[in-house]
């Protein structure tokens, strides 16, 4: 049952971009008797890391200069400022 565990957990880290924690839970909500071997869970969060390294966090600043904001993507057209400033 290990083995299915971490390829199910993995297939929903990847397809809903959660973390392992989270992938975990969801799995073990349907089926509490899950107990993944330590070396799949280290190799699923190993994955984990290496998909967030991936992402770039870019922090721009607002057309008006008032206010800035973060994203975890880079975004390629222009943000309009949405502020009241």
């Amino acid at each position: 049952m290990s083995r299915s565990v971490a390829v199910i957990v993995g297939y929903l880290m990847e397809k809903n971009d959660w973390t392992f924690y989270e992938a975990f839970v969801h799995v073990k909500n349907f089926r509490y008797l899950v107990d993944p071997h330590q070396n799949f869970i280290r190799q699923l969060y190993d994955r984990w890391r290496e998909k967030l390294s991936q992402k770039t966090k870019v922090q721009y600043q607002c057309l008006c200069g008032a206010c800035t904001f973060s994203l975890i993507t880079q975004v390629e057209e222009q943000l309009d400022c949405q502020c009241k400033v």
